[in-house]
C-alpha cells in the first residue's frame, strides 16, 4: 500500500507488469506533482526526523508505482514527468540507515492536463503515531470467518469499544473509547507518542460497566505518522 517512482525524469518503473510508461515520446501527455513536506510534533518533541533521504510514492489507478526522490534540504521538489492518471501519493522519509523514520498520509489526486504542475502539501507528524484496530462479536464457540455468526453491538450488549494502550517506558494511559459499530470497519484512532506498549480492549454497555475484554499484548508505534494495524480483536459471547 505504500511504495513507489525512481526519476529525475522518469528513470525507472517497479512492479509493472507492462512495464514503464513511455513518457518520452513528445506525443505521450504528461504531468507533474509539486511537493512539500512541512513537519509538526503533537507532544513538543521536534526534530526527532532525520531526514537523510526522502521519496515520494506514487501508485496509479491500475497499479503502477514510481517513486520519486525527494529533496532533504528545503523539503520542496517537483517530480518527473508522469502519465495523465489518477493517483494515490505518500511521502516516505528514511534516516542515515535507511529506517523509515517518518510517513505521511495518503493524499489522492490525479494529473488530467499535459504539462500541469498539480502541488500537493504533506504534513507529517515527528513524534506520534496511531494504532488502528477493528472488532468482532461471535457466539462461544462458533467461526469467526463465518459472518452469519457476527453478533451486532445490540445482540451483545455492547456500547463503547476502548483502546487501552499503555506506554512501557512511563505506564502513562492512552485510552481511547470509539462508540460500537455494526459495520467492521477499521478504527484509527488519535496520535499517541511513539514507543513501545501494552494493549488490550475493553467492551462496555450503557452504564460504562465492563462487557467484555481482550488479553494484553504487546505492539509499538515506532516512526512519525505510522498507523500499526492491531487487526481484528474478536470477542465470544454466551448466549442463550
Amino acid at each position: 500500500m505504500r511504495k513507489l517512482i525512481t526519476s529525475a525524469s522518469l528513470v525507472a518503473c517497479l512492479a509493472l507488469a507492462t512495464g514503464c510508461p513511455n513518457t518520452n515520446d513528445p506525443g505521450v501527455p504528461t504531468g507533474q506533482f509539486g511537493v512539500t513536506v512541512n513537519f509538526t510534533n503533537d507532544f513538543g518533541n521536534p526534530g526527532l526526523v532525520d531526514c537523510t533521504t526522502i521519496e515520494l510514492v506514487v501508485t496509479s489507478s491500475a497499479g503502477d508505482v514510481f517513486r520519486d526522490p525527494g529533496n532533504c534540504t528545503d523539503l520542496t521538489w517537483a517530480t518527473g514527468l508522469l502519465p495523465l492518471e489518477d493517483y494515490s501519493t505518500q511521502v516516505n522519509v528514511y534516516d542515515v540507515n535507511g529506517q523509515l523514520s517518518a510517513q505521511s498520509d495518503i493524499i489522492d489526486s490525479s494529473l488530467d492536463v499535459d504539462g500541469e504542475l498539480v502541488e500537493l502539501r504533506y504534513d507529517i507528524v515527528e513524534d506520534a503515531a496511531s494504532f488502528a484496530f477493528s472488532y468482532l462479536f461471535i457466539p462461544q464457540g462458533a467461526d469467526a470467518k463465518d459472518s452469519n455468526n457476527w453478533m451486532t453491538c445490540a445482540e451483545a450488549g455492547v456500547s463503547d469499544v476502548v483502546l487501552r494502550a499503555t506506554l512501557d517506558a512511563d505506564s502513562s494511559n492512552w485510552d481511547q473509547s470509539f462508540p460500537c459499530a455494526d459495520d467492521y470497519a477499521v478504527e484509527v484512532g488519535d496520535y499517541n507518542p511513539l514507543g513501545d506498549y501494552t494493549i488490550s480492549m475493553l467492551l462496555k454497555d450503557g452504564g460504562g460497566n465492563d462487557v467484555n475484554g481482550s488479553n494484553d499484548e504487546a505492539a509499538s508505534l515506532d516512526y512519525g505518522g505510522q498507523i500499526n494495524d492491531l487487526g481484528d480483536f474478536v470477542f465470544e459471547f454466551v448466549t442463550n
